[in-house]
């Protein structure tokens, strides 16, 4: 996907250059190489502002079992929309941007601003080796005005400009008990077993509002004021459209504002895995 990528944007007249990620070293200790990252620029005039796009065509691993109505990885037009994995998050909006400035060139029309590119493939592993790629190429980003990052989800058909995010911190968590595996019939009842543990212990962090309870976890999160509630009144959402596209009954929360903000500023935790005694098939 990157090579196809880069010839593209060859073929808009950028100059494009492939840069080397690393490596990535998977959990049994073997190193596999990392897709290159992207950096093309689309004009130099300094009378210009210069604008960075940024995004990636890696995509998270999908089968048709999880829910999908057609094959993932075959891209399908149904009633007028295009499904395939990646098509939203994040190739559609990276040849969105290709087709806009082939758009500008065919209407033989100036294209008003100066255009740089970095697209990676390795945003779904959480971008290992980006910082050090920006930092060892300042002279590349040093002119940069704005830039956009066209990687995200809204719901409605207007137009939003997302100008913060929440963030992101992993944490894993592992409960050891004894050091042999025992029989549950035999040995059941009479030992502490990590995995109810381990449930106890997750179950514990967040109570049935969802307010997580860990201690000094809301001591830098800013009290609402009452500008920032206005600001919540005139946006488009609706409630149970995004219910029926997230295929829930019901939200924690029952009014637009509470829903907006406990999605975009409030912490939120979630448990994204959790493995523990014989996990194989039966």
């Amino acid at each position: 996907m990157v090579e196809v990528t880069a010839q593209r944007i060859q073929t808009l007249g950028a100059t494009v250059q492939q840069v080397d990620m690393g490596f990535e070293t998977l959990h049994g200790g073997q190193k596999i190489k990392f897709p290159p990252a992207i950096l093309a620029e689309l004009g130099n005039d300094t009378t210009k502002a210069t604008v960075c796009f940024y995004g990636h065509v890696d995509v998270q691993p999908a089968k048709k079992e999880d829910g999908w109505k057609s094959d993932p990885y075959t891209l399908t037009e149904v009633n007028g929309n295009l499904y395939g994995r990646g098509a939203t998050d994040n190739k559609g909006p990276v040849l969105a941007w290709i087709h806009a400035i082939e758009t500008y060139i065919s209407l033989k029309k100036d294209i008003p601003v100066n255009i740089k590119f970095i697209i990676e493939g390795v945003e779904e592993t959480g971008s290992p080796g980006l910082e050090e790629l920006i930092k060892e190429h300042m002279d590349f980003f040093s002119d940069v005005d704005y830039v956009v990052i066209s990687d995200n989800v809204w719901l409605s058909k207007k137009p939003a400009l997302t100008y913060g995010t929440r963030g992101n911190a992993y944490f894993f968590v592992e409960v050891k008990s004894g050091k042999k595996d025992l029989h549950s019939g035999t040995f059941g009842g009479i030992i502490h077993e990590s995995m109810r543990d381990l449930v106890y212990l997750l179950a514990s962090l967040v109570d049935s509002t969802g307010r997580i309870l860990i201690p000094g976890i809301y001591d830098d999160v800013a009290p609402v004021t009452e500008q920032e509630i206005h600001l919540y009144e005139n946006i488009d959402f609706d409630i149970e459209e995004h219910k029926n596209n997230t295929e829930v009954n019901t939200f924690l929360y029952s009014s637009k504002e509470e829903i907006l903000q406990r999605m975009w500023r409030y912490p939120s935790l979630s448990i994204h895995g959790i493995e523990g005694a014989f996990a194989g098939t039966g």
